[in-house]
C-alpha cells in the first residue's frame, strides 16, 4: 500500500519504486490496519511517473474503496471453493505438464520452471486463453510488472508491453462476444459496474 501520511506509524518498511511512499507490512495486525484505512494506506498511485507519462492504474488493486469492492465482487465468485473444485482436474493437468517439461533433466530451477508459470498458467486457462502463448504472456507480464523504474527506458518498455496486453484482452473480448464460452471472459461480459458494460 501506499502512504499518504507521514503518521503511518503502523507501516513496515519503505518499499516499492522511488517515490511511489510504498510499504512491506509485515505481520497481520499491521495489513489489516493498512486496509481499513485507506485514506492513509492508498492503492493507487503507485506506479511511477517520469513527469509526462502517466500509467494507467491497474483494475482493481490499484483502486481504493469503495470502488475497488465493486470490481472484486465481480472477480471473487470465480476463486469461491465450488468453483475452484470443478476446475481441480484442469489445474492437475496444468501441474503435470509443468513438471513433465523437466522431469527427464532430473532437476529444475523452481521459480523459473514451475512457481511462475503454474499460478499464471492457472489464470489463462481460467480465462480461456490459449495455454500454448503462456512464455508470451509471461514476457509481458514481466516487461509490464517487473521492469526496474530506474531503467531510463521504463514507461516506454512498459507502456509497450501494457498496449500488448490489452491488445490480448481486447481480441479474447471481441471472440468471446461473438462466440461465448464457459470461461471467466464469457462470465464478464455480462456484468455491468454502474451501468457500464
Amino acid at each position: 500500500p501506499k502512504a499518504n501520511s507521514s503518521n503511518a506509524e503502523h507501516a513496515g518498511f519503505p518499499a516499492g519504486s522511488p517515490g511511489a511512499k510504498a510499504w512491506t507490512i509485515l505481520n497481520y495486525e499491521d495489513c489489516q490496519y493498512a486496509y481499513l484505512n485507506p485514506e492513509l494506506f492508498s492503492s493507487s498511485g503507485l506506479r511511477p511517473s517520469d513527469g509526462e507519462n502517466e500509467l494507467e492504474e491497474f483494475i482493481p488493486i490499484g483502486l481504493d474503496p469503495p470502488e475497488h469492492g465493486k470490481y472484486r465482487k465481480l472477480i471473487a465468485p470465480a476463486f469461491f471453493p465450488p468453483q475452484v473444485k470443478a476446475r481441480e482436474g484442469q489445474i492437475r493437468c496444468l501441474c503435470v505438464d509443468l513438471i513433465k517439461s523437466f522431469m527427464h533433466s532430473g532437476s529444475c530451477e523452481f521459480m523459473t520452471d514451475f512457481a511462475l508459470k503454474f499460478p499464471t498458467g492457472i489464470f489463462v486457462q481460467m480465462m480461456g486463453m490459449p495455454i500454448e502463448n503462456l512464455p508470451y504472456y509471461q514476457g509481458l507480464i514481466k516487461a509490464a510488472s517487473a521492469t526496474p523504474p530506474d531503467r531510463p527506458d521504463y514507461h516506454n518498455v512498459v507502456s509497450t508491453a501494457e498496449g500488448e496486453i490489452m491488445a490480448v484482452f481486447a481480441k479474447l473480448l471481441d471472440d468471446r462476444r461473438a462466440m461465448p464460452q464457459h470461461d471467466l471472459m464469457s462470465q464478464l461480459i455480462a456484468i455491468e459496474v454502474d451501468g457500464r458494460g
